[in-house]
């Protein structure tokens, strides 16, 4: 019996599309699991900061950041005359958190102008902060130095 061109032609598509989406490697971050208390605490305790940051409240965080919807945010915040903060949000998923990101993502661009002209001796600060979003969740860090958080973050991530 032979199989017609067109079925043979269909056949072949669809055993290459389902070895594509066989071959599709899951997002590796999509059940990781971090203590965003923890992590705000090891940065802010092992990081380096030229201001004295201080913990929000959590009540507070929602009218003095625009961080999407998350579950959860942690946040360390100085006196404003350098750019320094800590943020580590926790969304619903991965969508929210890219939503969350972008709106920090403004945060920091906004940022960048305002120290362009106010206390520019901090601006390179917001040169190259930790700010990732791994999975659901949001780290965003300005520091006096970025190697610090990054180190301390690394921890959280090298499993």
């Amino acid at each position: 019996m032979k199989i017609p061109a067109t079925k043979t032609l269909a056949l072949i598509f669809t055993v290459l599309l389902l070895a594509l989406f066989a071959c599709e490697k899951a997002d590796p971050n999509a059940n990781l699991e971090l203590d965003i208390e923890q992590l705000a605490r090891d940065l802010y305790e092992n990081g380096k900061f030229v201001d004295q940051l201080e913990r929000l409240d959590d009540a507070a965080v929602p009218y003095a950041y625009n961080l999407g919807s998350p579950v959860k945010a942690v946040v360390y915040a100085g006196s404003a005359a350098t750019p320094e903060e800590i943020i580590v949000a926790e969304y619903e998923n991965e969508e929210s958190a890219s939503a969350g990101y972008d709106k920090i993502k403004t945060r920091l661009a906004d940022q960048r102008k305002t120290f362009d002209n106010y206390n520019a001796e901090y601006r390179p600060l917001l040169d190259d902060p930790l700010f990732v979003k791994l999975g659901k969740y949001v780290i965003y860090c300005v520091s006096n130095d970025t190697n610090a958080a990054k180190a301390v973050f690394d921890q959280y991530t090298k499993g």
